[in-house]
C-alpha cells in the first residue's frame, strides 16, 4: 500500500528487528437446507459476510544503517479457499501478496522513501463490502513516495504477464528435426505497463482532519501475434492490437471527531483495460480486434463509522455503470448497480457485542436476461444478526469470534440469475448460519484513517 511509504513505522513494526502480523477470516455456515452456506449476490459486491476462508501472514524485517536510514523486508503468503479439515484435500490455494524491501530515511532532509519488488497498492475500502473503488493494484514494479509535511506524492510503475489465455501469453508445439513430440516455443508474449500517480494532503480543522486525493492509472499493452490452431486446417496468425486504459478518480475523507469514526467519499471513471482490472484477462465484451480500449465504466462510492462507547454505525454504498468494448447497445453485460449496507452495533460489555446489518442489492442489466428472456431488474435484501465476541469496544475491533444468521430475500428479477438446475436456490428466501471469526495482528492494513501514520 503506497499509504505505507512513509517515514515513520507502521503499528507492530519495531524500529529493528523481525515482526510478524496476520489478517485473517474463517468460518462454517449451514443454508438449514442441508447444504453449505452459500453467498446470495446480484451485484459486482456484496456483504462481506459470507466470504470464504482467507488468511495472510506477514514476515517482516527492519534493519537500520549507521546513519539513520530505514531498510524493511516485507514477505505476506496467503491462503484462502476450502480447507483441509473441511474438504479432505491437501490443496489450499497458495498466493505471495508481498514480497518487497522498501527503504526510507536515506536522504537527510527528504521526506522520501522508495520500494521494489511485488505488493499490494491500495488506498481505503468499503470494508463491509469488501471492495477498493479506487487505487487497488497488484503490482510487480517499484515505486517512490514524498511526503514533505502532510501532503504526499505516489508514483509507482510495473508490469504483468498474464497467463491462462492466449490474449497475452501463448506456447505451442513445433516439429523440430529429430523430435517425436516437437519443441515448445513462445508465439506470443506481451507484457503489460502499469503506472500510478496519487496526491492527497491531510488538513487540520480542529479535531476533525480532512484529507482530499487525487489518483490516476495508466494501462499499456502492446500489440502481438496469436496462433489459432484448428486440427482441420493450417495455423492461422491472429494479429492482437495494441491496447490501453486510463482510471481517474478522486476521494475526500474525514476523521477524528470521535475514535475509529471516519467517512470516505470516492468517484472514479476508468476506460479500456483499466475497467476490467490488472489481474483480469477480458476474453469476453472485446470489440473484433481483440480490444477493451472502448470499454468503460463510472463508479461512486460511500463509506464511514461513527463511534461511541457503547454504540457503532458503520456504511458502505456504490453506484456502479459498466459497459464492455463489444459496441453492443443492448447488452445484459452492460449494467447500472446500486448496493447499499448499514450496520449498527451494540457492545453490551467490553468483550460482548451485537451487529444487526441490512443491505440491499440492485441491478439494472441494458438487455435481456438469457436465462429468461425478460428484461428482469433484480433486487436482494439481506437482513443478518451478528452476535460476538471480540478483543475490545469497537466496529473494528478484532479479533473477534462471531455466530451470524441471515435471510435473503429475492424477488423473482433475481431468482431469474441463478441457472434453474442450481440446487442451491430454495425459492424467495435463503437462509445463511455460520460461525466464525476475523482477525487483525499487527498487520500491514489499516483498520480506520486515524490509525494510519501521518
Amino acid at each position: 500500500m503506497l499509504v505505507w511509504l512513509v517515514s515513520s513505522a507502521l503499528a507492530g513494526e519495531p524500529e529493528e528487528g523481525f515482526y510478524a502480523g496476520s489478517y485473517g477470516r474463517i468460518d462454517t455456515s449451514t443454508d438449514l437446507e442441508g447444504g453449505g452456506g452459500d453467498a446470495v449476490k446480484v451485484a459486482t459486491w456484496g456483504p462481506r459476510l459470507e466470504l470464504d476462508p482467507y488468511m495472510e501472514l506477514d514476515l517482516g524485517w527492519v534493519q537500520r544503517a549507521q546513519d539513520g536510514a530505514r531498510f524493511k523486508v516485507l514477505i505476506t503468503p496467503a491462503l484462502s479457499g476450502d480447507l483441509f479439515h473441511y474438504d479432505g484435500q491437501w490443496s489450499e490455494a497458495l498466493a505471495v501478496r508481498n514480497l518487497f524491501a522498501e527503504a526510507s530515511e536515506f536522504t537527510e532532509g527528504a521526506p522520501l522513501s522508495a520500494w521494489a519488488g511485488s505488493r499490494m497498492v491500495r488506498g481505503d475500502d468499503v470494508y463491509l463490502l469488501d471492495f477498493w473503488p479506487l487505487d487497488e493494484l497488484n503490482l510487480v514494479g517499484g515505486g517512490v513516495v514524498a511526503r514533505p509535511g502532510r501532503s504526499e506524492v505516489s508514483v509507482s510503475v510495473g508490469a504483468n504477464r498474464l497467463t491462462g489465455s492466449t490474449w497475452q501469453y501463448q506456447e505451442v508445439v513445433v516439429q523440430e528435426p529429430g523430435s517425436v513430440d516437437g519443441q515448445t516455443v513462445v508465439a506470443l508474449d506481451r507484457q503489460r505497463a502499469l503506472g500510478t500517480l496519487r496526491l492527497g494532503v491531510e488538513i487540520p480543522a480542529g479535531d476533525v482532519t480532512i484529507r482530499p486525493r487525487l489518483y490516476g492509472e495508466v494501462h499499456a499493452l502492446p500489440r502481438g501475434e496469436r496462433i489459432e490452431v484448428d486440427p482441420f486446417t493450417e495455423p492461422e496468425r491472429v494479429p492482437m492490437a495494441s491496447d490501453g486504459g486510463v482510471l481517474v478518480g478522486g476521494q475526500l475523507s474525514a476523521w477524528g471527531w470521535a475514535p475509529s469514526s471516519f467517512v470516505h467519499v470516492w468517484a472514479r471513471y476508468a476506460s479500456g483495460l483499466a475497467h476490467y482490472g490488472e489481474l483480469t484477462i477480458p476474453v469476453d465484451g472485446l470489440d473484433r480486434e481483440y480490444r477493451a480500449r472502448d470499454a468503460w465504466s463510472f463508479l461512486a462510492a460511500t463509506a464511514g463509522n461513527h463511534e461511541t462507547k457503547s454504540f457503532s454505525l458503520a456504511w458502505g454504498a456504490y453506484l456502479y455503470y459498466k459497459v464492455d468494448a463489444d459496441g453492443v447497445v443492448v447488452d445484459f453485460d452492460d449494467r447500472w448497480e446500486w448496493v447499499e449496507v448499514v450496520r449498527p452495533q451494540l457492545f453490551a460489555t467490553d468483550h460482548l457485542a451485537v451487529g444487526l446489518e441490512v443491505s440491499h442489492q440492485h441491478v439494472r442489466p441494458n438487455g435481456l436476461n438469457p436465462q429468461t428472456g425478460a428484461a428482469d431488474e433484480p433486487d436482494v435484501v439481506k437482513i443478518s444478526l451478528l452476535p460476538a465476541i471480540q478483543i475490545e469496544r469497537g466496529a473494528y475491533a478484532r479479533p473477534r469470534l462471531h455466530a451470524v444468521y441471515t435471510v435473503s430475500v429475492l424477488d423473482a428479477a433475481a431468482r431469474g440469475f441463478w441457472s434453474p438446475s442450481d440446487t442451491r436456490l430454495h425459492g424467495g428466501a435463503q437462509q445463511y448460519v455460520g460461525i466464525g471469526a476475523e482477525w487483525w495482528l499487527d498487520s500491514t492494513r489499516p483498520l480506520t484513517p486515524d490509525a494510519a501514520p501521518l
